[in-house]
This record gives structure tokens, C-alpha cells and sequence, in this order.
């Protein structure tokens, strides 16, 4: 894959490792984008450049939200196949029936299909999110609040619906359920420091067609062709089919969401 050109630097560990704080931009106000309308800075870890259009990744700036009591966005789809949202901090409400809200809290995930309707309004003053849609065009359409009892594929997941699925070299991996068809396609796990194993640096090289992992908390030191780079909250690291990416050190705390495309059979 070709090194690209970034607002950071020029490196080729850039092209596979997306600091939050060197992808800040300002947006112009955007008519007819519903949630994504008003004006502000946002992150833009222009995952399109390094996933060929594949992905597509964004995040609020740290309060954002302060001064927007009354943020809400009504009922709307995007036009993509997947849309893993991410609370890194704070919390909102939300809803993907009508007439029946919850709230999504720091830690959780949503799970969103494109074309799926939901509604969001309410953040706390602290409320930030990130998100990874798939592929990386994307629109947002407003459209008609559905009925209460809906069959709905979305979801909002907290800790406890992912299961223990494995420990490796002092990481815990946990699943979550993805349901069919999108499980052919999509795996999410989160991962998390033992506090009772000893870390063991390793190889972080994979067989799916890509891997993004989402710091949630903590710090982790990833070494690409012998450059070292700390990774810290709301930060990503991008990892496509076969490339090479050393772990070396994290936090006790470590926690990180990882979102798998996977190789079609």
C-alpha cells in the first residue's frame, strides 16, 4: 500500500496509525445532513485514502457538546453498509423504535445497519462518540419516526453482551453477538488488559481484509517497520490483510474496540 501524505506527517506508520489530535477540521454548515448539519470542528481520520473507500471514520472533539442542551438529531438512516458507533465519553439518548428512547453510556457500542432508522438527542455536557462506517461514502436521510415494534437489527451493547472469547499474551478478547447476514462480513470484540497475566509483546498480523482498533482507554505502543508510536484515547489503529505491526507496551488499563472486515468466502 502507498504512503500517504497526512496532515501529521508523511511517515508510513501515519498511513496505518490515526492520531485523533493531528485530524482535526473545521465543517462548514451542511445543509440536509441532519446530526452532521451544523457548523464545528470534528475528527476525520480519512480512512478513505489507506481502505481504497472501504471505511470511513469520524469523532466529536471533547466538548462539543457543552454548550448543545438541545442537540437532537430526528429519525434518519445513512446510506452505508454498517455503522459502529463508539461512546468514549459521556452519554445520550437514543432510539431505534418509536416512541421507546434508552440511553447509550461511556464504553458502549451501537451497532447500526445502514438504512436501519434510529433517533438521537439529549447528550450530556461531556458526550463524545466516534464512528466507523462502511464503506466510506456516506449520507444521512432523514425520514418518518417507525412503529413501536419494529424488527430492528440495531443495537446498543455494553460490556457485559460481548463473551470471553480468548486470552492471548496478556490480552482478554471479548465477542459480541453480530447477527446474520452481517456476521459474514463484520466480527466487533473488545479487548482489554488482564490485570492478573503478564503482557507479552507480539505480532498484531492478521488474515481479515482489514482490522481497526479504537483505543477506548489507555495507551498502547504499536512499532511498524521499526517506528514506535504511542496510541492513546480516540485514537486508531489501522490494520489491513498482512501488514506488519508489532505490539510492545500498554497500559494496565488498556481497553480498545476492534472492528473486523472479514475475507468473503
Amino acid at each position: 500500500m502507498a504512503d500517504h501524505q497526512t496532515s501529521d506527517s508523511a511517515t508510513l506508520i501515519r498511513a496505518y496509525v490515526r492520531k485523533a489530535g493531528d485530524h482535526r477540521i473545521e465543517l462548514p454548515h451542511q445543509p440536509g445532513q441532519a446530526h452532521r448539519s451544523a457548523a464545528g470542528w470534528t475528527i476525520d481520520y480519512r480512512l478513505q485514502e489507506i481502505t481504497g473507500g472501504d471505511a470511513r471514520s469520524i469523532s466529536t472533539v471533547p466538548g462539543h457538546f457543552i454548550d448543545k442542551p438541545a442537540f437532537g438529531s430526528p429519525w434518519h438512516h445513512h446510506d452505508c453498509d454498517l455503522q459502529v458507533a463508539m461512546v468514549l465519553e459521556g452519554s445520550i439518548e437514543l432510539g431505534y423504535r418509536g416512541g421507546r428512547y434508552g440511553r447509550a453510556g461511556k464504553g458502549d457500542i451501537l451497532f447500526i445497519p445502514g438504512h436501519v432508522m434510529h433517533d438521537v438527542s439529549n447528550p450530556s455536557s461531556d458526550y463524545q462518540v466516534a464512528e466507523i462506517t462502511f464503506p466510506g461514502s456516506f449520507g444521512t436521510v432523514e425520514g418518518v419516526e417507525p412503529a413501536s415494534d419494529i424488527d430492528t437489527p440495531a443495537r446498543t451493547w455494553g460490556s457485559s453482551a460481548a463473551i470471553r472469547q480468548g486470552e492471548a499474551r496478556g490480552v482478554i478478547a471479548y465477542l459480541y453477538p453480530v447477527m446474520g447476514p452481517y456476521d459474514r462480513r463484520f466480527r466487533i470484540r473488545r479487548l482489554r488488559r488482564s490485570r492478573t497475566s503478564p503482557f507479552e509483546p507480539g505480532s498484531l498480523a492478521h488474515d481479515d481484509r482489514y482490522r481497526f482498533l479504537m483505543v477506548m482507554q489507555g495507551w498502547m505502543d504499536v512499532d511498524i517497520d521499526g517506528q514506535t508510536l504511542r496510541v492513546e484515547t480516540g485514537d486508531i489503529v489501522v490494520l489491513p490483510k498482512g501488514v506488519a505491526c508489532e505490539q510492545r507496551a500498554m497500559s494496565d488499563e488498556l481497553e480498545m474496540i476492534e472492528t473486523s472486515v472479514l475475507e468473503q468466502a
